[in-house]
């Protein structure tokens, strides 16, 4: 979690409970190379499933009980930023109990085009599942077991942001909040026999821009794409900062939305897409900025 005091200068000020690479180290099977490795670790993403809870959901929590101690103890001292990076929905697919069990007895369907002969097929995409092998532990109970532990983890997102909200509408300074939840990438989850991110099909790079608060009209719906690097120069801008030089970012493709963020904001990041059978949102953190 970060959040930002209104200075001369980009950034943040401070540094709450940070999430950095684990071990420093990052991905090395990454690195760029001739023959493409087997991933014998995606065997974990088909073992993580169900009901439970995982380091990812303690650390949300956490990130929730701060963010609402944060909007307690500073929000009336505008204005301000504030970013909290939650991590749900995300493997392990562990949702906690009571999330899961709105799912348990869903009478889910398996992905869209996961039977062999659906699946398209190109050889870069062949490669690419010799690489990330996840859907070789996958079984069909399984991978409904996982479709329905992301949805519960959706909703645990979901009531996580709506804390979030609640505290921030307790501290009155509301009105003058804007809010925007979006998103980093979205998951194939299961889709053509791929799971995660890292291709240009829909599931995994389409995700919602959602804007709500003062000037917008509720239930604007447009069709415009805009990047995140949109988003982060119109936090900047609409924060009273300059935009730098060479930003690849321009506001205008959020004020396209006809959604313009007038006194500040609040950005709940990042929103996943989820299975179209529930229509839930979820996010991986929240920026606000209150005016004085």
């Amino acid at each position: 979690m970060h959040y930002r005091n209104e200075t001369d200068d980009v950034g943040f000020d401070e540094q709450i409970l940070p999430m950095h690479v684990v071990g420093g180290q990052g991905d090395v099977l990454g690195s760029v190379r001739d023959e493409l490795p087997r991933r014998m670790r995606c065997k974990s993403l088909a073992d993580n499933i169900g009901p439970g809870e995982s380091t990812y959901t303690e650390y949300d929590r956490n990130i929730t009980r701060l963010s609402c101690n944060w909007l307690q103890e500073n929000a009336t001292d505008g204005p301000w930023v504030l970013y909290v990076g939650l991590v749900a929905p995300h493997f392990p697919l562990i949702a906690p109990q009571q999330f899961y069990d709105l799912y348990a007895d869903l009478d889910i369907a398996l992905p869209k085009m996961y039977a062999d002969d659906d699946r398209p097929d190109h050889q870069w995409l062949q490669q690419w599942r010799n690489c990330w092998i996840h859907n070789e532990f996958f079984t069909e109970d399984k991978v409904k077991i996982a479709l329905k532990s992301y949805l519960g983890l959706c909703s645990f997102m979901d009531d996580n942001v709506g804390q979030i909200l609640q505290a921030l509408e307790a501290t009155g300074v509301a009105a003058d909040t804007q809010i925007i939840y979006t998103s980093d990438h979205g998951d194939n989850l299961g889709a053509r026999g791929l799971w995660g991110k890292s291709t240009f099909f829909e599931e995994a790079v389409a995700i919602p821009t959602i804007i709500a608060g003062e000037g917008v009209a509720p239930g604007t719906v447009c069709d415009t794409p805009v990047a995140l690097t949109d988003v982060a120069a119109t936090i900047v801008k609409e924060a009273g900062a300059d935009i730098p030089d060479g930003w690849a970012g321009s506001r205008y493709g959020i004020l396209r939305l006809r959604t313009m963020i007038r006194n500040g904001l609040c950005l709940v990041n990042t929103m996943r897409p989820v299975p179209s059978v529930v229509p839930l949102c979820c996010a991986r953190g929240v920026i606000s900025t209150s005016t004085m």
